[in-house]
Formats: C-alpha cells, sequence, structure tokens
C-alpha cells in the first residue's frame, strides 16, 4: 500500500536547478573579481540555505569592496534567466508524479527556495498542477516566527530579530542587520 501523501524536496531532487544556481553564481562572482577556485566550494557550502544565511554567508565570503545585496541581485538576475530560457525537471520526475497523481497520492512541495519563486519554477518545469501545496523557507519562518513571538510575549508584528546561527550575528556586528 502506498502512503497517502508525499512531501518532496524541490531544488536537486525535482528540479535541477542547483546546476543552474552555481553556474550564475559564478557568472556573477567571477567576473567581479572572486577568484573561481575559491567561488565553486563556497558556492557548495550554500546549498539548502536559507535566504537569511545566504546573506550572512556572502557578507563574509564577499571582497569587502562587493554589496551582497548587489550580488544577490545580479546572481538573481542571471539565474532568473538561466531558469527561463530551461529549468531542466530530474529525470523521471515528471512521469513519477504523474503516476503518483494518477494513484490519488496527496502531493505538496517544501523548499528552502523562497515560495513565490519556487511556485513560479514549478509553474515553468511543468510540474505546479501536480502538487496541492508549495511551502517555501520564506513561508516556513515566517510561520515558526510568528508562533515563537508570541510564545515569548512579543506580538509578531513587533520588532522581532531572527538570530539563524552565528553567521547571522557576525553579520549584525559588521552592520548587515536590517
Amino acid at each position: 500500500m502506498l502512503p497517502e501523501a508525499y512531501l518532496f524536496d524541490m531544488d536537486g531532487l525535482l528540479l535541477d536547478s542547483e546546476r543552474l544556481a552555481m553556474s550564475s553564481f559564478l557568472d556573477t562572482v567571477v567576473p567581479k573579481g572572486v577568484a573561481l577556485s575559491r567561488a565553486e566550494p563556497f558556492f557548495l557550502t550554500l546549498v539548502g540555505t536559507s535566504a537569511a544565511t545566504t546573506n550572512a554567508m556572502l557578507l563574509e565570503f564577499l571582497p569587502k569592496a562587493l554589496k551582497p545585496a548587489d550580488v544577490i541581485e545580479d546572481w538573481r538576475a542571471n539565474f532568473d534567466a538561466a531558469v527561463s530560457a530551461d529549468l531542466p525537471v530530474k529525470e523521471g520526475v515528471a512521469e513519477v508524479l504523474a503516476d503518483l497523481a494518477g494513484q490519488g497520492a496527496r502531493m505538496a512541495v517544501v523548499t528552502s527556495t523562497l515560495g513565490d519563486r519556487a511556485r513560479h519554477h514549478l509553474e515553468v518545469a511543468g510540474l505546479l498542477g501536480h502538487v496541492e501545496f508549495v511551502l517555501g523557507g520564506d513561508e516556513v519562518w515566517r510561520e515558526a516566527e510568528q508562533r515563537a513571538a508570541r510564545q515569548v510575549g512579543q506580538p509578531p508584528e513587533e520588532d522581532v530579530v531572527r538570530v539563524e546561527e552565528e553567521r547571522a550575528v557576525v553579520a549584525h556586528e559588521r552592520g548587515a542587520h536590517h
């Protein structure tokens, strides 16, 4: 008997987006003076991290002359251009999702990618229609943060700062907090 529901990760499992993310990252930072020999291994440490963690890690990694926000904007533009040209679905995924849907399985995607971007990528790849729900990393954290803020007696709409890990503390100390 098959499970009634499936929760899928997206990047690297359903979509071959990690390869596109890496090439667009390298296309962004290498022309700005970051050595390929440093950029490639650094990118691999970003895989699966949240946007907040990626921002903090970039702040530590990038030369001081580069602003992480500008690099992220350029990286996103390069990635979006690559996605619009071709967003490969991993081999066999479309068939498996169609088969599961045909058997009445309920499916959702849970990903560290920002929710709106994840839904867009799944739509471009022709997979969005197979899943009932997509939960992006920003949406998971927003929900969890609101609950945690209430638990410590702070209304979620008030000024609440999430410190995700040591890198975020370092970023805060260097003035990258928003």
